[in-house]
């Protein structure tokens, strides 16, 4: 009789034991640093023939992360081939590349156990089908991890790191089981009114240089607006903000890897051609947007133009297209300006 409460006890404990080790993130445990690392690149690799993760992306990409300067931001950038035409390509990353940078810099796990097969097994880990990430400082491998499933409430995924099984956010990981095209940055120029110091126009019939000089008064930033065409003269505040707004919502529409982007092998012809315009722009912190405007082209019953963007000294992008509209509605505002005559602020202010 003894003997079979003790064998009882027994079962007990080790299914207590079990439990804590493997779902302890579900009681409330301190969460800790796992790892601090300053990335300056992070390598996804993609699952192989693994049910588990169909969601997640096919194929392998590259992020890097520049620094511009001391008191600038960084700069990131998402590398990859396209699986259909085996064309790379490179593309500036947006907010959820930043954010990925930031979350592993110090990954943040409330549970360390040791990676054992059967557990691996359970967690649908697998070095040879799972999901992988590398992250990597001055060219070297400074983490390899693996991911696996979800935990029950979805709010965690288990991962492989060295010899650890851990659990972290799972919101880090919906970026690679969202659409790809969420990761790339779609607007050519993202910045606020006081960092823009000067705007050239190239194109047809538009030779224009406009000139953004912010000025303190009453305590308050305002812009100063100039044009330079055969001279340098006053310019209307108002289409200078007008400038600012059209820049900042100028956007690519489509990739050429997009469902209606026609493919790379397109997009690279179109851009074989003379550029139909060109904007630079410079920002105060030295950064050199270049914007070369192709042809008009029509994809799938719509108007676009070809866009290649360079910033310089760090990424010169792979194609995409801008609306029609978008263009036409800049390049009307930037003939107005240029036959404008000159502005002189009222008197009085």
């Amino acid at each position: 009789m003894k003997k079979g409460i003790l064998i009882v006890l027994a079962f007990i404990i080790l299914g207590l034991v079990f439990f804590f080790s493997e779902e302890r993130h579900e009681e409330g445990l301190t969460e800790v640093n796992y790892w601090k690392i300053n990335p300056e690149e992070i390598r996804y690799f993609p699952p192989k023939n693994s049910s588990e993760f169909s969601k997640f992306i096919q194929s392998e990409l590259i992020f890097k992360k520049k620094e511009t300067g001391l008191k600038t931001s960084p700069y990131f950038t998402i590398e990859g081939i396209d699986l259909e035409s085996k064309e790379p390509y490179l593309y500036e990353g947006n907010y959820n590349v930043k954010n990925l940078f930031t979350e592993m810099s110090v990954l943040i796990t409330k549970s360390i156990n040791p990676a054992k097969p059967e557990t691996l097994e359970k967690f649908q880990i697998s070095k040879e089908t799972s999901p992988s990430l590398e992250i990597l400082k001055s060219s070297k491998v400074e983490k390899k991890f693996y991911i696996g499933e979800e935990t029950r409430d979805k709010s965690y995924r288990y991962l492989l790191s060295d010899n650890d099984l851990i659990t972290t956010g799972s919101h880090i990981f919906t970026k690679f089981s969202n659409s790809p095209f969420e990761l790339r940055e779609r607007y050519y120029t993202r910045f606020g009114e006081f960092e823009l110091a000067r705007l050239q126009l190239k194109a047809e019939g538009i030779r224009l240089t406009i000139e953004n000089n912010p000025e303190t008064k009453n305590g308050n930033q305002i812009s100063k607006w100039f044009k330079i065409a055969n001279g340098k003269f006053g310019m209307d505040p108002t289409a200078g903000a007008n400038v600012l707004a059209y820049l900042q919502a100028f956007k690519a529409d489509i990739f050429p890897d997009e469902p209606d982007g026609e493919s790379f092998a397109v997009a690279k012809e179109l851009i074989s051609t003379e550029v139909f315009a060109q904007l630079d722009i410079f920002l105060i912190n030295g950064f050199h947007f270049k914007i070369k405007l192709f042809p008009k082209v029509v994809l799938k019953n719509k108007s676009y133009y070809p866009v290649l963007k360079e910033v310089e000294k760090f990424s010169l992008q792979s194609p995409s297209y801008t609306s029609e509209q978008s263009v036409v509605q800049l390049l009307d505002l930037l003939k107005k300006i240029q036959s404008a005559p000159e502005w002189t602020e009222p008197k009085g202010k």
